[in-house]
């Protein structure tokens, strides 16, 4: 199987040294089977552009795009990057996504809604031969994670963790069998440190303790969080401008 690459496109945190934004939401592009899928779409428009045009990430050689969530810091980017589209793009999400509101502004201008084909997803979604979507986790989000299939185990990507990521991962681990990491966010932004514990125990009682790569919504203090129920080296950061190879 050919090297999987996830790469941060857009984070509260940047990579230190270059010129990328960092703020708040989340966008990855993921890179499998010959083919780029755009997880995520950040919070701003503007900004995911301008980490796009740092990383020489062309719109239009983005074959897919997915959304994990209803939440802005999740889907507010798609009106920018549509707008850089010269060509139709499917984009899944479940329909709840699509509610999604701005204050003063459509989430996608009419000019740009027509280069959108809906892909609403209800059930598992094959990708590609390694590249999966989760079923929504139905307990609030109705959130959609994304599943990358590596000899050594399945490598998730999570947007915001709203629901909990441990409800994601139970629902990997039923289809996929062995996590081998988790990249993102994990929903801890205010959380209290026991809920990072527990979080903590159920990655090492009933996941195998996977590899962690955390930004977005697990947020600054949380990661501290998970650092002091794991140990500082088990926890890595991933923000934008940051790669993985598996």
């Amino acid at each position: 199987m050919a090297t999987v690459r996830i790469r941060c496109v857009y984070d509260e945190g940047a990579k230190v040294g270059t010129t990328l934004i960092g703020a708040r939401g989340d966008s990855f592009l993921l890179e499998a089977d010959g083919q780029r899928t755009l997880f995520d779409t950040g919070r701003r428009g503007r900004y995911l552009l301008h980490n796009m045009e740092r990383m020489d990430i062309e719109a239009d050689s983005v074959d897919r795009v997915a959304i994990s969530s209803a939440s802005l810091d999740s889907i507010g980017g798609l009106d920018a990057f549509m707008g850089r589209r010269s060509s139709k793009v499917e984009v899944y999400a479940h329909e709840s996504a699509w509610q999604a509101k701005r204050l003063f502004s459509p989430l996608v201008s009419e000019e740009n809604v027509g280069g959108i084909v809906r892909c609403d997803v209800t059930d598992w979604v094959r990708l590609s031969d390694s590249l999966w979507l989760t079923p929504p986790v139905m307990s609030g989000s109705n959130e959609v994670a994304a599943v990358i299939n590596t000899p050594k185990g399945a490598v998730v990507v999570s947007g915001g963790g709203y629901d909990g990521l441990q409800h994601t991962l139970d629902i990997v681990k039923g289809r996929h069998g062995k996590i081998r990491a988790v990249v993102g966010g994990a929903g801890l932004r205010k959380a209290k440190q026991a809920q990072a514990d527990a979080l903590a125990a159920a990655l090492t009682d009933s996941f195998g303790s996977p590899e962690l790569h955390l930004n977005g919504s697990t947020s600054a203090e949380g990661i501290q969080k998970m650092r002091v129920a794991l140990g500082k080296d088990a926890v890595r950061d991933f923000f934008a401008g940051d790669e993985l190879g598996f």
